[in-house]
Order: structure tokens, then C-alpha cells, then sequence
């Protein structure tokens, strides 16, 4: 994630991740396949092509929407990734990046904000969200409050693989 910080663009996490807590930050998910391979860390560590991504089947419909109807968020049914910040931040934007190598990009997703973790805010909502590159999808929003919890949730991917349908989210 992104942020400015004013004149000045500063990224978060200010540090790679080497694990889903460090320095203040903690990362968690409502699923992770085959930690440590694929841990929650790896959605913030910044190296390209190496992820994060959920059970194994958790979108395996054939118009790839969640499948697993094991894990909601906000009382919506998806795969969820959340962060914890150190200090509280106010939010202007967010670059999204798909897993890199196989085309399944979040397509129905929602970012949310917290200042306790308990009480979550709608940052933004995006539905029929195309397939893309390697490269980021940036999205804005418009807040004046600062937060130190931030979450993902996704509701469908751009497309599946059956049984064995994957998906991973960075934010």
C-alpha cells in the first residue's frame, strides 16, 4: 500500500516483511495455503512474483465467486487480508497487484479501514474488475480520519481453476 504523506509518497509497510509480525505491523488473513510458502507476510514484503494466496479451492466456482463459504468479513462471505499499521495514517489511495503469474486478479473486492480493529470503514467497493498485468491497479479515496488497520476482502476472482482454484491478495 501506498500513501502520500504530504508533499512526499510514502509506502506501508516502511519495511519488508520478513514475517506477519514485525516492528509493529501484523498481518493476518482469513485463510493461508501452505505456510510458510505462501505466508501472509509475503503480501508485503515487496518482492515481485512472490506471494500470499488462500485455500487451495476458496474460489472454485466456474464463475470464479467464493466457493468455500467458510470466512466473511463485515458479514460478507470471501477471503479477507488484513494489516496493522504501527501508527495511524490517513489513506488517499491504494495499489492493488493480481498474483503474478496466472490471471487470477481479485474482480469483486472491498477495501476497509479501522482506527481499533474493530469497527471497520468502507474505503472503496469495486465490482466487474478485468483481468490485468503484473502491474498495479491504483484506487483513491476521499477520508480525513486516520487509520491503523486496513483490510482487503474478495468476493470473486477473474477466473478459476476448478477444485484447484488459488488466488492471492496484496494490498
Amino acid at each position: 500500500t501506498e500513501f502520500p504523506r504530504s508533499k512526499k509518497l510514502i509506502k506501508y509497510p516502511r519495511v519488508a516483511l520478513t514475517g506477519a509480525s514485525q516492528d509493529g505491523y501484523v498481518a493476518s488473513a482469513s485463510s493461508n495455503h501452505t505456510e510458510p510458502t505462501y505466508g501472509v507476510y509475503k503480501a508485503f514484503n515487496g518482492v515481485p512474483n512472490d506471494f500470499f494466496h488462500w485455500e487451495t479451492a476458496s474460489f472454485a466456482n466456474s464463475d470464479g465467486s467464493y466457493s468455500a463459504a467458510t470466512h466473511s468479513f463485515e458479514s460478507t462471505s470471501g477471503e479477507w487480508l488484513k494489516i496493522q499499521l504501527p501508527n495511524k495514517i490517513k489513506p488517499t489511495s491504494t495499489k492493488l497487484y493480481r498474483r503474478g503469474f496466472d490471471g487470477q486478479s481479485p474482480k469483486d473486492f472491498k477495501i476497509y479501514a479501522s482506527i481499533t480493529g474493530s469497527s471497520w470503514t468502507l474505503l472503496t467497493e469495486q465490482t466487474g474488475v478485468d483481468d490485468w498485468t503484473n502491474a498495479a491497479k491504483s484506487y483513491s479515496f476521499t477520508t480525513n480520519i486516520y487509520y491503523k488497520y486496513f483490510a482487503i476482502l474478495v468476493t470473486k476472482i477473474t477466473r478459476t481453476n476448478g477444485a484447484g482454484a488459488q488466488t492471492s491478495g496484496t494490498i
